[in-house]
């Protein structure tokens, strides 16, 4: 694992990224295959918190947050 050098002399290890391919590939997706197929971009990496922020992005409804009609 790649590891950063900080300005006080400890190591920071640098976050781990995974591809597209890889993601789909992992069971605590398996039941958001289809959204991650579409909403990853092919040539991107991402940690795992990117990924549950695309989730949670597109499942979050838009327009009137919180609000209910009457």
């Amino acid at each position: 694992m790649a590891t950063k050098k900080a300005a006080e002399g400890t190591e920071q290890k640098a976050p781990v990224t995974y591809s597209k391919e890889q993601i789909l590939t992992f069971k605590k997706f398996s039941t958001r295959r289809d959204l991650l197929t579409v909403k990853l971009n092919e040539n991107q990496r991402y940690t795992m918190d990117q990924v549950e922020a695309v989730i949670r992005d597109f499942m979050t409804p838009k327009g009137k947050k919180g609000k209910v009609n009457n």
